[in-house]
């Protein structure tokens, strides 16, 4: 007997393949990494077989999702969290487990290719997705810092012209994008990174660390300790002036343009 297709029976299986809604606050999804050992110190470059899914209490209209791995990387990897060797024994593993579904999501969002929102909103999603897997503050915020400062940046660069004090407007004309890649394991990062670590462990502190305030005054604090980087002045668009390209020209950036709608 055929029996006739009813409305319900064309909802349920595709009801099925999506994705069960994120409650604000939460992530889900369990990682699942290959090849076995993957995550080994040695080797950090580890493939995902499921998805991860984050809905930051901050900011409940924005979902965040990682890839499974499809043989076209880096989409669908990661190496854990960005931690240089030298503090493991003091903040931990990239791969300890509190922090592993926060760097796949951060990752899968600073690939170049992925790059669909401003760095700050990725790397603040970052923290916000330590906290919520229970990082401890101060351990989160620090390494708020570390991918705020020396991770990846990037802009787009317009055109503008002058409408008065303070003012600008856009044109219609060539615009690029501006990136720049992470810096955390170089020796200068670091170093300023010990530093920063003292100052949040400093018995002295009187601000908060945890909230927005103590996100504003990481962010303040990173700018103070490196004013010359641009990034950390700007906004996700920056304006076109002869300083800016002499500053890019500079660092040996490179510019991708983007064509004009």
């Amino acid at each position: 007997m055929i029996r006739p297709l009813t409305a319900l029976s064309l909802i349920l299986p595709l009801s099925a393949c999506i994705p069960p809604p994120v409650p604000p606050g939460a992530i889900s999804g369990t990682p699942v990494l290959a090849p076995e050992g993957c995550d080994d110190p040695a080797i950090r470059d580890c493939r995902l077989r499921t998805e991860i899914r984050y809905r930051p209490a901050a900011t409940p209209g924005v979902v965040w999702a990682s890839k499974v791995y499809d043989g076209a990387p880096p989409d669908g990897t990661t190496d854990g969290a960005s931690i240089p060797e030298p503090f493991w024994g003091l903040i931990g593993h990239p791969f300890t487990p509190a922090f592993l579904r926060p760097a796949i999501l951060h990752d899968h969002y600073t690939y170049p290719e992925n790059r669909v929102r401003p760095w700050r909103d990725t790397h603040r999603m970052f923290h916000d997705a330590l906290r919520d897997e229970g990082v401890e503050p101060v351990k989160a915020l620090w390494m708020y810092y570390a991918v705020y400062t020396f991770g990846a940046h990037w802009a787009e660069l317009v055109p503008g012209e002058g409408c008065g004090d303070g003012c600008v407007q856009l044109q219609d004309a060539r615009r690029y994008v501006l990136s720049e890649p992470a810096r955390i394991e170089t020796e200068a990062a670091i170093a300023d990174l010990w530093q920063v670590w003292r100052i949040l462990n400093d018995p002295r502190r009187t601000t908060s660390l945890d909230g927005p305030e103590a996100l504003a005054g990481i962010e303040a604090l990173a700018l103070a300790r490196h004013p010359d980087n641009l990034f950390l002045r700007e906004g996700a668009v920056i304006e076109q002036t002869p300083e800016i390209f002499d500053w890019i020209a500079a660092r040996g950036y490179d510019l991708i343009q983007v064509e004009a709608p």
